[in-house]
Formats: C-alpha cells, structure tokens, sequence
C-alpha cells in the first residue's frame, strides 16, 4: 500500500490528474486508515510546498500521528529557512514572557506576529499581556477584533465552550453527489458517542416579522445541549435573513415560541424566497478533541462543519452580536454549513455556500443569526 501511496503523491505533484490521485488515495484511505500518515510523511519530506491532496490526508490524521507530524514540521520550521517563532515551546508563563519580550525588541512585523501568537494561546494571562501591549505595536485593527477572533470579549470572558458535538444526519439525507475529493469519509461525519437526538428540518411555529413568512426550524435542542439545560427551538426565516436583514434576532420564551425582535408595519416581498430545511433526525455525537478546531478553507467541503457549541468555524473575520435588549456580547452556540436539502427539493446554501451561526443571551433568551461566505 506504501508504494502505491507514494505514486498518488507523485501523480499529484506532477498534476497528473487524468490518474486520478484523490480517488485512488480515497479509496485506499477505506481499506487501510494508516495510509494517511504515509501520505503525510510523503509530503513532508519530498513535496514541501504541499497542496489539497495532502491536506486532505492532513486532516484525516488521528491524535497521535497528527502530534507526531507537528513535531516534525517544527523541526523543519526550526532548521530551515522557515525559522520563526515556532520553536518557542514550554510551560504557558515562559512562552507569553517570550512573546512579550519579542514584542519589545523585535521589528514591527516580528512584534505584529509575536501579539497575534499571544491572542491566539486563548490563556487570561497571555491575552491580558496582549491587550496592554497592543499600543506597543500598534496593530491594523482594534484590539476587540483580535479577542474576538480567538472568542473572547475580554481576557477573561470566553465567547465559546470546549464542550462540543457535530451534527450526524440519517443516511441517504445529504446529497452524495459531487467531485470524488469531497466524499464524506473523515472522521467528523463519524458517530463517536451520541449526547441525544435533535428534530431537524421543518416548520417553526412563529412568523417573521419583516415578510411576514413562517420561520423555519433549524434544530430543536434538548435540554441536555440548550441553553441553561432548557429545550430550545432555534428557528430563522429563510427568506428575509442575510438578504433583507442581518443579524435576525429571536427571543425565546418557551420551548416552541420563537417571536422576531425585528419588524415592518408593512410586509415585505424577500428577493430570494427559501423554503424550510427538510425534516430529519439528527445524533449529537461529541467530537474528539483532535477535530474540535476546523477550519473552513482548509475543511474544503471534505469536513462536517454542522457544530454545536465549540469555536465558531468563521469563513470572514469574526462578528459576536450584541443583544438587542441587554447590549452584552452574545456567545456562540451552533452553527450550519450549507447544501442541506429543503422541502422543495433544492439543495440550501447561505449566501454563495458559507455557514450560518447561532449565538445566545443567557440573560435575554435572545438568539441572534447571521452567515458568512465568500
């Protein structure tokens, strides 16, 4: 299998396409896991530059061979003309008076990196360094943006959980069509241990307050996921939201009433109607922690990116709402990738095909709902 694995990666690096790399690696990836760590190596040491086939593999790394290539790619980082900050590993107070030292005494792009490495430790300490040395450096975007792209609105405020669970849809839900690279075989599609079950799909039972439509349901969530242990509806109008407004926000009084903070006196007509998500069942399956971080470009449609709880996959910069009645930062809850399938027979997508997320106040019983995409 090693030799085979070995021309994959050299028909991919000759761009020899008509030999179809992805398949081939696919299909050897379902007889034989291990192939990824071999397909990995392979690119480490003699493909440099990388490319998708090996991010493919990449991401399809378990725990251990995902530390054990990071360890080697520091090593080259570290000896090669990659140097940088890389090899500046120890315990956590070490590391953010490294950063901060650097920060003093480096080049305004050496300290640029060294206050984003700070922000992105996530630690109290680290991130309050950050925040005071930020005039230091004086960097392109204000200092809330860089909390809030690791989820923080202050050091110590955290805008996510650790926790987190994926989506698991019934079989035959999701459409299978598509290129050969996007089949759904990485890990994250996978049932590990179901936390419970969800309704998916359908109808709401509120109106939206701009079209006047029905809302549609996007995932009902048991109390042992909602919010402050109470089973919750979250609900949106496909019509009106990114379209007409953004962010949509809902307040939840009960379990099924899901009532718009946003209205006309007079109906409007959405520019692109949509209709509900088709209904299903979905698992809440926790995600091991090796896949609880994913990222939007790097998932390339390969990734099950349909998450509740966790770190918002962001596909722009990240934007925390604000609730409409009490002002506090909202702190994210779920999110949904797109090509869900609806009850019209469509294929759904936010926007161009991005994700849409859900943030919560626990204060308010608000939620608040917008998408990115490219």
């Amino acid at each position: 299998m090693t030799v085979e694995v070995d021309r994959i990666a050299a028909d991919f690096a000759a761009k020899n396409w008509s030999s179809d790399p992805f398949g081939r690696f696919l299909a050897a990836y379902e007889s034989d896991v291990t192939v990824a760590w071999h397909l990995v190596s392979v690119g480490l040491e003699r493909y440099t530059e990388g490319g998708t086939l090996f991010d493919l593999g990449l991401g399809l790394l378990p725990f251990v061979e995902f530390e054990e290539t990071v360890s080697v790619a520091l090593e080259t980082l570290t000896t090669g003309k990659h140097h940088n900050f890389a090899e500046r590993r120890g315990a956590p107070d070490k590391e953010t008076d490294w950063l901060n030292a650097i920060i003093s005494m480096s080049t305004t792009s050496q300290s640029l990196k060294a206050l984003l490495c700070l922000f992105e430790t996530r630690r109290p300490r680290a991130l309050e360094t950050a925040v005071s040395r930020v005039q230091h450096v004086v960097p392109p975007h204000p200092t809330l943006s860089y909390l809030h792209q690791v989820g923080f609105s202050n050091p110590n405020e955290q805008l996510y959980s650790e926790d987190i669970m994926h989506c698991i849809f019934p079989a035959g839900y999701l459409s299978e069509d598509g290129p050969v690279w996007v089949r759904r075989v990485h890990p994250s599609w996978t049932t590990f241990s179901t936390v419970a079950v969800a309704p998916f799909g359908g109808e709401a039972s509120g109106t939206c307050g701009l079209c006047r439509g029905a809302l549609a349901r996007l995932l009902r969530l048991p109390p042992v996921v909602g919010p402050e242990g109470v089973e919750t509806t979250i609900a949106v109008c496909m019509s009106c939201l990114g379209w007409e407004l953004s962010p949509l926000f809902y307040h939840h009084e009960t379990a099924d009433d899901v009532t718009p903070l946003h209205s006309r006196s007079e109906p409007i007509t959405p520019k692109f109607p949509g209709a509900p998500l088709a209904e299903c069942v979905v698992q809440l399956s926790v995600t091991p922690s090796r896949w609880a971080w994913q990222d939007w470009a790097l998932s390339n449609s390969r990734e099950n990116l349909h998450r509740v709880r966790g770190h918002p996959t962001w596909i722009q910069s990240a934007e925390y709402p604000s609730c409409p009645i009490c002002k506090a930062t909202m702190k994210f809850l779920l999110q949904l990738d797109s090509e869900l399938p609806q009850t019209d027979g469509e294929d759904w997508l936010w926007g161009s095909g991005g994700i849409l997320y859900v943030f919560w106040c626990s204060r308010c019983r608000v939620s608040g709902i917008f998408w990115q995409c490219t």
